[in-house]
């Protein structure tokens, strides 16, 4: 089974004919890479099947839900109106992993990137059915329009979820998104004293070492903050400005907190938004503030010891792409060629756990057309969509080689900028040039 990745999304691919007696989903090693990538939702693609049981779906979704002790979310998508109809049958009024008519419509719904469209349709009959999905999706931040089932129109100008799409949901305590150069939190319960202990605070620094300038907590408060939230939300804030970036929190109004506590966030520079689409129409800009007190991250024997063989994954992934020969060359051990940055695409990723390692690959924007030509998004105008995938999938075969190694490790999401000035000018690492001949294509900055 072919296993791809889009953000949060792990997209199994099948293909062929599907029956009881095909063999598992999936090979250990790509269910361990689901595992640190923190994948939020499993995705089963029918796109390429010519025939499935569905008991071959059921019983593969029953062993992926055991695999992961039932804390991720299933789906199924690219499924035809027979199929569907059978698979709600089968699973008669228990319902317990979702139906997406589409890939993009699971994107839509439970991506790690957010989609603001400005408007997402619902064409659904069944009342209950078509508030389910309303809700689901103003609850992303979509403005959310409802379509005439009986509309013969096909062509809209904006994304249609249908009555072929059926969410069921594990209770998700944090979702995590990003748009753009911006991480949100979106969060439902109120910030008690559970929802700190169980907050991955690593995880959040891994976000700002990764270079992440907006930071946005979307809370549901009706009843104020308790005191345990309001430090927690000063910690974080903290946190931020050590790194220069942004804190603002969204859903919650002056009115609903004392002065006092008002005139604290202030002073701490934490923006407060009523609402999400007050954020999204504030076109204000924020400038990386100067960063204070965070100490070097300087390279270890660690990733030293293992710095060839992550070269060499990255090198793999880049050969097929360009013809020419291509390699890492004039490797040494300095800062962040920060001058160079101004004229790169470039990705940057954390890895943490028991292996620690920031990882940033930057190509020169006149080379991006071999990426392009292959990996190039024709709805897309910008060279980082393509880029992102190309990154992501060198970060994924980095990922493979770690845990083949028996070394526990996560990642964040990836961060991608085009002629922006990397932050830590400060941490030293392993600075290498990727040449294609003779010819400097790009750099690699590897640190902790």
């Amino acid at each position: 089974m072919k296993l791809t990745f889009k953000g949060s999304i792990a997209i199994i691919r099948p293909f062929g004919f599907l029956d009881i007696s095909t063999f598992d989903i999936l090979w250990p090693e790509q269910l361990a890479i689901i595992k640190v990538k923190q994948i939020s939702c499993i995705l089963i693609s029918l796109r390429d099947v010519t025939f499935v049981n569905p008991s071959w779906l059921i019983s593969s979704i029953d062993k992926l839900d055991e695999y992961f002790d039932g804390n991720i979310n299933i789906g199924i998508c690219d499924y035809n109106m027979a199929l569907h109809d059978i698979i709600l049958k089968k699973s008669a009024a228990f319902l317990y992993f979702s139906l997406f008519e589409t890939e993009k419509v699971a994107e839509i719904m439970l991506g790690d990137k957010f989609y603001y469209v400005g408007k997402v349709g619902v064409k659904c009959e069944k009342i209950e059915q078509r508030n389910t999905l309303v809700k689901w999706l103003k609850q992303r931040g979509y403005d959310v329009t409802i379509v005439d089932y009986n509309d013969k129109n096909s062509k809209y100008d904006f994304p249609i979820v249908t009555h072929k799409t059926h969410l069921f949901f594990k209770s998700q305590k944090i979702q995590i998104f990003k748009l753009k150069n911006s991480i949100f939190y979106r969060t439902k319960n109120i910030i008690d004293s559970d929802f700190t202990k169980n907050f991955d605070m690593e995880h959040f620094e891994n976000f700002l070492r990764s270079g992440f300038m907006y930071f946005v907590f979307w809370l549901n408060i009706t009843n104020g903050l308790n005191a345990i939230g309001a430090s927690f939300l000063m910690k974080i804030s903290q946190l931020c400005r050590m790194y220069g970036a942004s804190f603002s929190l969204c859903g919650i109004n002056k009115n609903q907190i004392s002065e006092n506590l008002a005139q604290v966030f202030s002073d701490a520079d934490i923006f407060l938004y009523s609402n999400f689409e007050d954020f999204l129409k504030n076109n204000s800009t924020v400038y990386r503030k100067e960063i204070s007190r965070i100490k070097p991250r300087n390279i270890n024997k660690q990733v030293i010891d293992l710095l060839p063989s992550v070269m060499t994954n990255v090198i793999d992934i880049l050969k097929p792409i360009y013809s020419k020969n291509i390699a890492c060359t004039n490797t040494r051990l300095g800062l962040c060629d920060i001058d160079l940055c101004k004229e790169l695409t470039y990705g940057v990723a954390s890895f943490y756990g028991d292996f620690e390692m920031r990882l940033l690959i930057g190509i020169k924007q006149k080379y991006l057309a071999d990426i392009d030509q292959i990996f190039g998004d024709e709805n897309s105008d910008t060279d980082l969509v393509s880029f992102e995938r190309v990154f992501s999938i060198i970060t994924d075969k980095i990922l493979y080689f770690l845990i083949s190694r028996a070394i526990n490790t996560k990642i964040t999401m990836l961060k991608v900028s085009q002629k922006e000035i990397f932050f830590d000018t400060i941490s030293r690492g392993a600075l290498i040039d990727i040449k294609a001949q003779d010819e400097k294509i790009g750099i690699m900055f590897i640190s902790k």
